[in-house]
């Protein structure tokens, strides 16, 4: 069972020995923690597929969520999926050269938590080292960016992310 952001808020209460930790402030700190750990490390977004037909020549499609990193785009022709470089991305919208039916794959930014107990749709690695991220800042804003906890927090933030992300990639 993944975590939610209220449960990183207690282990980042426990970790820094700070009893009262704002439990909104915490939970919008945990949704910047995921889009910057999504964003430094595409393995901790959900993995899609989205098949989809492009009606006219020079038509786009708009994945379902918002793309952090592209694995390939193939056309479906004639029973068999042939991978195709006949787009152009802006933004979060596929552009393509050509009509026909597509497939995307893609690792997508996951959904955010709409609540405080619900669970963070990520690999547990990297919810894990989320409780360092919240440990971080609430040492910093407290005590400094100076503050020798707040940088040993940032620093275990960092190598759990490092360690999250060999993980994933030896999957």
């Amino acid at each position: 069972m993944n975590l939610s952001a209220e449960d990183i808020r207690i282990l980042a209460q426990t970790i820094t020995a700070i009893d009262r930790i704002d439990s909104t402030t915490s939970f919008n700190w945990v949704k910047d923690a995921i889009k910057e750990i999504v964003s430094e490390y595409p393995s901790a977004a959900p993995y899609f597929i989205e098949t989809f037909d492009v009606q006219e020549k020079y038509g786009s499609y708009k994945p379902i969520h918002p793309i952090v990193l592209i694995d390939k785009i193939v056309e479906c022709r004639e029973n068999s999926l042939v991978e195709t470089i006949q787009y152009e991305l802006h933004g979060n919208e596929l552009f393509f050269i050509n009509s026909g039916k597509f497939q995307i794959r893609y690792h997508g930014m996951p959904d955010m938590p709409e609540t405080k107990t619900q669970a963070i749709n990520m690999p547990i690695q990297f919810i894990d080292a989320i409780k360092f991220y919240v440990a971080w800042k609430i040492r910093a804003r407290l005590f400094n960016q100076e503050d020798v906890s707040a940088k040993a927090f940032y620093d275990e933030y960092d190598k759990a992310l490092k360690k999250a992300n060999t993980f994933m990639m030896k999957r």
